[in-house]
């Protein structure tokens, strides 16, 4: 009988020290989930950011280029588009500060676990992984910098178009503002540009960290050039 026991206190303590050593390992991908999640949702606010841009401009359009009898509901109309455009922004900032609060939670759970590696060579690779993964991170990161340089003082614009037209709200207004107008619209076309690769490639990035896979998703590295739609819309500013 106490040889029995002392078998079953063995085996309960070899459990919990599995257990133990299971937990503090899933930790990492727990981390990385969360990442790929952030990824996601801060995606998801772009393509937001996105669709509020086109409303914005297609309101302002319809304002200045298709004016109706009564110009006070086309003007408000453009106010409130702009208004979720300027919400939507704030919830671009909001969700990429969560991007970079777990993403560097992600990275220090990464660098805990190498510390506890005791081959090199396992070390070495795990390292090189991490190195590229938070490239790929600070990447995106770095891009939505670039975009919103180029968003913010375009939202300055906009506003500027709305103070001017709301102290001069009648047809001679209207016509004094259509080169304004017509130099939004084709700035538009370009930030929206740069606002659509942004939103790919922080979908892209999130379905990478995922430890769910999809069968879709590229597994090859992408390149890190800037693209055409970013050198585009700076030249908004």
């Amino acid at each position: 009988m106490k040889t029995s026991s002392a078998q079953s206190s063995t085996w309960l303590l070899a459990g919990l020290l599995l257990a133990g050593v299971t937990g503090c390992s899933s930790v990492g991908y727990r981390t990385g989930d969360k990442t790929a999640d952030s990824l996601q949702r801060a995606s998801r606010t772009v393509e937001a950011q996105n669709q509020a841009l086109d409303e914005t401009i297609v309101a302002l359009s319809t304002l200045v280029n298709s004016p109706a009898s009564d110009l006070k509901p086309p003007f408000k109309a453009y106010s409130a588009s702009l208004d979720r455009l300027l919400a939507a922004v704030e919830r671009s900032d909001v969700a990429m500060a969560q991007l970079k609060e777990t993403s560097a939670e992600y990275f220090a759970a990464w660098d805990a676990q190498l510390a506890a590696m005791n081959y090199e060579v396992i070390r070495s690779t795990s390292e090189a992984r991490k190195q590229a993964v938070s490239n790929q991170v600070a990447f995106v990161c770095n891009r939505y910098e670039e975009t919103q340089a180029v968003v913010r003082p375009f939202m300055s614009y906009f506003s500027d178009i709305q103070r001017s037209l709301g102290t001069d709200l009648n047809a001679e207004g209207l016509a004094a503002a259509r080169d304004v107008v017509r130099n939004a619209e084709t700035n538009t076309q370009k930030v929206q540009g740069a606002l659509q690769q942004l939103a790919s490639d922080m979908t892209e990035s999130g379905i990478k960290l995922s430890s769910v896979i999809q069968p879709s998703a590229p597994l090859a590295a992408t390149g890190r050039e800037r693209p055409a739609a970013v050198e585009q819309a700076n030249a908004v500013r």
